[in-house]
């Protein structure tokens, strides 16, 4: 055998065995993920399955225990994460997925099988039976009805909303929590809140409305497309689990299933100002609860202990300062620190600044209700720092936030506030980690200064300059100055990037033009500070808001939260200015 043929057959032998494996990967057979399989009584069921091949089938034979068959659609379900954009604003409770379902979805990383789930009805009466994929068997946990659990006097008890029908009527709360509605994988959650979880029973739901029309009957007879029904299990079947483990909680501790059902899905009262949701993560703890409480082997007082444990790791409140400087004071700036009491309970709350000991101030805290909260500061020393902390106890948790508790000095060549800061998420505003600030060709510089020329103004020549960094023009971007205590403005200032001001607090007033300076990169204005804006101890109580082209607010001293109208201030003595 001569070398060239050697080699041809080898290479008709390897020709062969690809095309084999090619073969054996197109014929993959499904294999079952793992995980536990529920079913409940007249709800579709997904099994999570992964395929290797490129063409898996599009309908799956499955074998219950008993020799029955039942058909399965393979379908893909994916929930793309949106594109991190640094310009655009953030909700408060979260960034909405892109959610999908298909039975032929793009491509997947060849060297990353794709999971796909088998959707399916399982009889009723195959109820403790097994099915059978590719000759092996997947185990079913067969869920009772959570209605069949609930009281009979008061069906409903076990899923009632932690809010009552005017907090849930609220709009602000309408419009925060309703990224939950759109959200296959939290929908049940915007249902525990709005008080829609609790399932229909056989009495409730009643008889199909009647057909009255051919198109009528015509959409009763047409099975809707596989992605609507996938996605529908997928939100349905994650209800469905809440549901049993609501149920199984109440019936084991209705106190304790209160009190998770606030955390999961309460809002608070932040009167004057909206009510708004201040839910839970949720965290790889709280899918741990949904496992634990949805466990058939574990017993009511053990659900219990779980659930309380749960709590146990919750945060008892939240804490963040509102406003630095306060009211009208000669020696102290009397900051402002929210307190919300997130437990069911009034707590006790202890209060202290920098190093001094806690001394009761408000002595407790209502529930789900902010409480404005100002620690006593002590008279500055004579070389006290501008700077302090405000220690405040809730319960057994205690808050550390930086205040700046005494009027800031200003000296030349001028005071620069900042950095401006995003408006709080839930997430950050319960004590997460912080997410990046604008993006740099957006940042924003603020400096308080004082006039050096010869011509200075009645307010002692008192100027604030503002520049702003932009990646393109836009007339919409604009900057607020707001002066004098926060809360009741002496004056305030909106000025454009194209030289328009406006005085927010006055809607419709006429504006006027001021000069602006405009690079490619940036634009700039110089604000001149009224005379009564300054008190009769020289403290300028200032803040700065900033809403660009793009919708991104950023504020400064104090970051805002999504509803707030006006940031708090931060105190300056004008009278430390020496020298120009």
């Amino acid at each position: 055998m001569t070398p060239s043929t050697r080699t041809s057959i080898r290479l008709l032998a390897l020709v062969a065995l690809l095309a084999c494996c090619c073969a054996i990967a197109r014929s993959q057979p499904l294999v079952f993920a793992g995980g536990r399989v529920n079913v409940f009584p007249g709800s579709p069921t997904l099994i999570p399955v992964i395929a290797q091949g490129d063409t898996p089938p599009r309908v799956v034979r499955l074998r219950l225990d008993d020799g029955r068959e039942i058909e399965g659609e393979l379908v893909a379900i994916d929930a793309r994460e949106p594109d991190a954009d640094p310009r655009r604003p953030r909700p408060w409770l979260h960034e909405p997925h892109a959610w999908t379902a298909s039975a032929a979805p793009p491509p997947a990383d060849p060297r990353t099988p794709r999971l796909w789930r088998l959707l399916l009805e399982a009889p009723a009466d195959a109820h403790g039976q097994g099915l059978w994929l590719e000759g092996r068997r997947i185990e079913l946990v067969w869920r009772p009805d959570p209605w069949t659990l609930a009281p009979e006097d008061d069906r409903g008890a076990p899923w009632r909303s932690p809010n009552t029908p005017d907090w849930r009527n609220d709009p602000v709360f309408a419009e925060l929590c309703e990224p939950d509605a759109r959200s296959p994988a939290r929908r049940w959650r915007w249902k525990l809140a709005t008080g829609t979880l609790a399932p229909i029973g056989p009495a409730d739901a009643g008889p199909p409305p009647p057909i009255e029309s051919p198109e009528q009957l015509a959409a009763a007879l047409t099975r809707p497309p596989l992605a609507e029904r996938a996605l529908e299990a997928y939100a349905s079947s994650i209800e469905s689990l809440w549901r049993l483990a609501l149920v199984r909680l109440w019936r084991a501790d209705p106190a304790i299933a209160l009190a998770i059902r606030q955390r999961l899905a309460g809002a608070v009262d932040l009167a004057p100002g909206p009510v708004v949701p201040a839910y839970a993560p949720l965290s790889v703890s709280t899918q741990r609860l949904l496992d634990d409480l949805t466990d058939p082997d574990l017993r009511p007082a053990r659900l219990a202990t779980l659930a309380r444990a749960w709590l146990a790791d919750q945060p008892t409140a939240i804490v963040w300062a509102i406003d630095d400087a306060g009211p009208p004071t000669f020696d102290a700036a009397l900051p402002t620190v929210g307190v919300v009491n997130l437990t069911p309970e009034r707590q006790t709350m202890l209060t202290a600044i920098g190093a001094a000991a806690l001394e009761p101030g408000i002595h407790t805290v209502p529930p789900r209700t902010l409480v404005p909260v100002r620690p006593a500061v002590p008279a500055p020393g004579h070389a006290a720092p501008s700077f302090a902390a405000a220690r405040v106890r809730v319960g057994a948790q205690t808050s550390t936030i930086p205040l700046a508790a005494y009027p800031l000095d200003a000296s030349p060549p001028g005071l620069l506030i900042g950095p401006l800061h995003r408006d709080w998420t839930l997430d950050e505003w319960r004590g997460g980690p912080a997410s990046p600030g604008p993006p740099r060709d957006a940042v924003t510089t603020v400096l308080v200064h004082r006039d050096a020329g010869p011509q200075r103004l009645d307010n002692g020549g008192w100027r604030v300059f503002v520049e702003c960094l932009t990646p393109e023009f836009s007339p919409e971007d604009a900057v607020t100055v707001w002066l004098g205590p926060y809360g009741l403005p002496s004056a305030a200032f909106r000025v454009s990037a194209e030289g328009r001001m406006t005085d927010p607090r006055r809607p419709g007033a006429a504006a006027i033009w001021v000069e602006v300076s405009r690079a490619p990169d940036r634009w700039s204005v110089q604000i001149d500070v009224p005379p009564d804006a300054i008190d009769d101890s020289g403290v300028l109580r200032i803040s700065v808001e900033r809403l660009d082209a793009f919708g991104l607010r950023t504020a400064a001293p104090r970051r805002m939260l999504p509803w707030q109208t006006e940031p708090g201030r931060l105190a300056i003595d004008t009278r430390a200015w020496k020298g120009l």
